[in-house]
Formats: C-alpha cells, sequence, structure tokens
C-alpha cells in the first residue's frame, strides 16, 4: 500500500511495507506489541506535512488496528482538513467549540466522509477541529482531552459502521464498540518523518520497566539522516538552563559522561543504541504511559509553544516516574534553531521562567529568577540599541509577561507587515532625492545579501523614475570580503569598516551624525553595530527566505525614548517579582 510520507521539505512516496500490521513490532517485547496505543499529531496550515505524516504513522512495523490517531487541526486556514478527509477518509470529524484548550467542548462536525473506514487501517482516525489556533500545547491538551473522554465513555470511538461518535447530550455513542482508553499515548510532531521502527522502539523501551513514564526520540536532521542533533538533555539545578550535560552532583553525572566518551559526543555523526536516563526529552516523538498521564496532569495551558513538553518531563519525575531516551528510537526532524524568530523565543524565554517556578525554590529561584529576568531585559535594551525596535518590544515583553504569568499567544502580532522593497523603503522616506541607505554587515554572506536587496530593488523601480538610494556598506572586519565591499560595478556603494572591539564601533557614531542616513537595513534580526547619532527615517528589516520584501519600522528618539520609558518600568516590576517570587504549585488538571 502506498502512502505519502514526508522525507524532506517536500511530500514524496513511499510504502508501507507488505504485512507490516499483521507482523507487528518485531523489535519489541511481547507485552508491547499488544498495547493500545493513541497518537496524537498537532498541525497548523502545513497540509502537505500533516497528510504525509498519518502515512508515515501507517508505515510503523506495529499492528495498526491497535492504533487510534487522533489529528488536532489548529484552525488552518490552508485546506488541511479537506486534503485529510480526501486522502485518509477519518471515520469522524469533530468541533472543539472553546477558545481554551482546558475547556473542551467537542461537537460532532458536519463533513461527509467518503468511507465508514479510514484508508489507513487504523484502528480509528479522528480529526479533532479546534475553533482557534491553540497554539502546539493547547493542541495537544484538545487530544488529551478528547481521549480522556473516551477512556471515559464520554465519546465513542465506533464508526466502522458510520455511526456517529456521540449519544443522546453528547455523551457515549449508543450503538458501536466501546471507546475504551489507551495504554500508551504517542505524542508526534507534524513536520517530520519516521523509520518505521520508530513506534515499536519506544514501546520496547517503556516495558522494560513500570516506572518509566515517557520515553523519547533521538532527533536525526531531516535533511541530512546521518547527523544526530539532539540526543541527552539535562536540567541544570544551579542555573535553571537546560543542557546536553548534567553538572557535576546530577545523578547521571558519572554515567552520562562514560557514556558520551564512548560514543564521542552528544551529537554528530556517531553510533548511538541503547537507552539512557535523561530530565527532558522533545514532544516531536515522545511516547507516554496513560495512567501517569492520568496522575500527573496535562500541559500547563499558559504555555502556547515551547517548554510545554520539558515541564511535563520535569513533572513526571517529581511524580516519582523515569524519563527515559531511546536512542534507537528516531524521528528525522528540522533543528529547531533552524526555525528560530524573536516570537518563537518569546515563548521559549517566557515559558522557561514559568517552569523555573516549579523547580526551584527559595534563595535558589530568587537567584536564578534575577539572572533570567536580567538576560532578557538586557537583550531588549541590547536589540534597541542595534536597529532592532521590534524585537527589542518582544524581549521587553517577555519579561513582563512572564512575571505578571500573562499565558497564551503573544498578542502583537509578527512585526511590521512585510511589504515589497520599493514600498518598504518609501514608507522610511529612503527614496526621496539624497537619501542615504546604510546596510549592517556583520554575518559572512551579507555582502551577498546587500548585492541582492539592491538588485531586487532596482528590478522594482525599473518601471518609475525613482531613482534609487546612495549606498554605504557598514561592514565588521571578520567579514570576508571587507576590504572590498562596495568596490564592485564600478563603486556602487561607500564603505566604513569597524572592528569587534567597543571603542571601534563608538568611533563610528561619528561618521553616522554626518552621515545622517534615512535607513538602516539588518538582515536575519542580527547586528552588532549602534547607530545612535543618525538615521532620522527608520529601519528596514530584511528576511532573505524572501529577499524581495522588507518589513520597514520608523526610528528616532521619540520612539526609543517611549520605549525606554516602558523599558524601566518593566525592570522596576521585575525586580519586585524576583524579591518576592515563590515557587508555582500545580493546580488542576491543566496546571
Amino acid at each position: 500500500m502506498s502512502v505519502a510520507s514526508s522525507t524532506g521539505r517536500l511530500p514524496v512516496e513511499v510504502v508501507i511495507p507488505a504485512g507490516a500490521a499483521e507482523r507487528g513490532g518485531r523489535v519489541g517485547e511481547v507485552a508491547a506489541q499488544s498495547a493500545r496505543v493513541f497518537i496524537i499529531v498537532v498541525t497548523f496550515n502545513r497540509k502537505p506535512h500533516a497528510v504525509n505524516v498519518i502515512g508515515a504513522i501507517a508505515g510503523q512495523d506495529y499492528p495498526r488496528e491497535l492504533m487510534d490517531v487522533v489529528i488536532v487541526d489548529n484552525a488552518g486556514t490552508d485546506g488541511t482538513l479537506e486534503a485529510i478527509v480526501e486522502r485518509w477518509k477519518p471515520e469522524r470529524v469533530i468541533r472543539n467549540e472553546t477558545p481554551r484548550a482546558s475547556e473542551p467542548n467537542f461537537q460532532k462536525a458536519d463533513v461527509t466522509m467518503g468511507s465508514a473506514r479510514n484508508a489507513a487501517g487504523f484502528r480509528s482516525l479522528t480529526v479533532v477541529r479546534n475553533q482557534a489556533n491553540l497554539g502546539g500545547c493547547g493542541g495537544f491538551n484538545t487530544g488529551f482531552a478528547f481521549i480522556d473522554a473516551v477512556s471515559r465513555g464520554e465519546i465513542e470511538l465506533a464508526g466502522a459502521d458510520g455511526t456517529s461518535p456521540f449519544g443522546a447530550g453528547g455523551g457515549a455513542g449508543a450503538s458501536g464498540a466501546s471507546g475504551g482508553g489507551p495504554d500508551r499515548l504517542w505524542l508526534v510532531d507534524d513536520d517530520i518523518d519516521l523509520p518505521t521502527d520508530a513506534l515499536p522502539q519506544l514501546l520496547k523501551a517503556m516495558s522494560t520497566d513500570e516506572r518509566i513514564g515517557i520515553v523519547g526520540s533521538r532527533m536525526v536532521n531531516l535533511n541530512d539522516r546521518e547527523h544526530t542533533y539532539e540526543t541527552t538533555i539535562y536540567l541544570d539545578h544551579l542555573s535553571g538552563q537546560l543542557s546536553p550535560q548534567p553538572i557535576r552532583g546530577h545523578r547521571c553525572f558519572d554515567s552520562h559522561f562514560a557514556w558520551e566518551k564512548m560514543v564521542g559526543g552528544v551529537h554528530g555523526r556517531f553510533t548511538y543504541t541503547g537507552t539512557r536516563e535523561v530530565d527532558i526529552v522533545a514532544a516531536c516523538s515522545l511516547l507516554a504511559r496513560w495512567e501517569a498521564v492520568k496522575k500527573v496532569g496535562f500541559w500547563d495551558d499558559r504555555f502556547f509553544i515551547y517548554c510545554d513538553d520539558a515541564d511535563w518531563c520535569l513533572r513526571m519525575a517529581q511524580a516519582g516516574y523515569r524519563v527515559m531516551l531511546n536512542l534507537d528510537a528516531v524521528v528525522y526532524h528540522i533543528p529547531w534553531l533552524l526555525k528560530s524568530t524573536p516570537e518563537r523565543s518569546y515563548y521559549a524565554q517566557r515559558n522557561a521562567a514559568w517552569m523555573t517556578q516549579k523547580n526551584f525554590h527559595g534563595w535558589r529561584l530568587k537567584r536564578v529568577m534575577a539572572r533570567k529576568m536580567w538576560g532578557i531585559l538586557k537583550d531588549s535594551l541590547r536589540a534597541m540599541v542595534m536597529r532592532r525596535e521590534f524585537h527589542a518590544e518582544i524581549l521587553r515583553r517577555t519579561a513582563h509577561d512572564a512575571i505578571t504569568g500573562r499565558g497564551g499567544k503573544l498578542d502583537i502580532g509578527n512585526g511590521p507587515k512585510p511589504v515589497p522593497l520599493k514600498e518598504g523603503f518609501a514608507q522610511v522616506g529612503a527614496l526621496r532625492a539624497g537619501a542615504e541607505v546604510v546596510f549592517l554587515c556583520n554575518q559572512p554572506d551579507s555582502l551577498k545579501w546587500a548585492r541582492q536587496v539592491r538588485d531586487n530593488l532596482r528590478a522594482q523601480l525599473a518601471a518609475s523614475s525613482t531613482q534609487e538610494p546612495r549606498w554605504t556598506i557598514v561592514v565588521r572586519n571578520t567579514v570576508p570580503g571587507y576590504e572590498t565591499a562596495g568596490d564592485e560595478d564600478g563603486g556602487w556603494a561607500r564603505r566604513m569598516v569597524y572592528g569587534g572591539r567597543l571603542p571601534s564601533r563608538l568611533k563610528k557614531q561619528f561618521a553616522f551624525a554626518r552621515l545622517r542616513p534615512a535607513a538602516c537595513i539588518v538582515f536575519e534580526n542580527t547586528n552588532d553595530m549602534p547607530v545612535l547619532l543618525g538615521g532620522r527615517g527608520g529601519n528596514i528589516h530584511i528576511d532573505l527566505k524572501d529577499a524581495t520584501v522588507c518589513q520597514p519600522e520608523h526610528d528616532g528618539w521619540g520612539v526609543r525614548g517611549r520605549f525606554a520609558a516602558r523599558w524601566f518600568g518593566t525592570a522596576l516590576r521585575a525586580a519586585w517579582f524576583v524579591l518576592t517570587c515563590r515557587s508555582h504549585v500545580m493546580k488542576g488538571k491543566f496546571a
């Protein structure tokens, strides 16, 4: 049977091994081969990946009649639901009519199914359509709540005969097989690919010890399948940071470094096998024991995305369960750093502060929290000085929301609206007569990016009489080719070189005061050259995924002054919070 599976950035076809459903998990023990597994996948506007990951799950060397799959669609707008219905024929589509995952309201959706039996051969296939985008955290919590309702008989996973999963008043269905709860719960990201033994390997590891509450997977680069980029993760109980290596005094310290010396490293092109006890595993492919989930509770409803899985693992350990990494259970995934944005950093740092409140106490909590708050606020101030105004505000909001307990989605959008270069330059006054535009170049490829932006702007101005601005390249002396930057094409830009030391960068401020650039161009939200005394118009941010558009933002002393007032207010609140903060105690199923 041929099904779609994501093996890279674009979908391709793979083949489910003949007889896979009948053979079961060949690498697992007998106990692991008979476990009923509920599988949750959360997706948002990634239609090809969502369709394909169902194929990767169906391709597991494990009986599909023991697999109940729940796809949680976070109110996507790209046709994900329709594509899944067309390709995989789920038995049911259910609406979750609620703005909060902690208050589920499941209703049968009026969607015509193509078949009374899903096309993948699972015991059941359900799509839960959320009313709003609840993030990865809310999406998985939706899945947990749905499975909890199934296990308590409120929802029936009948459907082979086409019956409704709901009985009178939304309770258990009047006909069909009993719903029943899972033995194991498998969390799977939508943008991954899996070898056929991923699930059997996870089940095999969990079957070795009833105290194991969670088993995680070794993360391998989706686009370089020989490179392992994440294995072990531990919590540093002195700094509150997460690290691939335990600190001295950790229960795993000696065994970890003996293992690392034998293998060659915690990531890279080494041969990994066996299991390791860790503090944290990632939820992109994570197996949990359902009885442990019922005891520990679901994910912290405040988190939205990031750190929710780490927090869950630490809570499992606090409840007496072990967290294990099975190095033989592989998941192919895009490294997190390649998807990093200021918004994602907001969630990661805010949620890490809350996670700290659950795992530290007394003066150690205050010390760790003080370090976190100061680090965030210092980075915020630096971002403003470095012409990254929106990034600076996101960092300030990170500290503010962490100390005030504001959870959920960041409410200030994704920064200035992307517009074509011509429109963005005009918005900040960089196309007026005599305007000077500065490229801030401190990354290895930034000189190439500068020429690319220049050429793209020229192409957009070609049909008009508007002249391109005068260009200046401000380049760090560690960037390859800095000596001749701007000399190409007959000298298209003037050049200003600076060094890494602070005196060199401060000295250049006087040159900027004379230059008075209309705009400064920042690539990929990265810059280490302040422009304090010049710059009348604003900043132009370029994301290299599409260098024909930009994000313009106005800058100046008024903008900076208003930001400084907000920043100092947040700093005072943070100081008081640090002095008075106490450990956070979990309450309720959703924290």
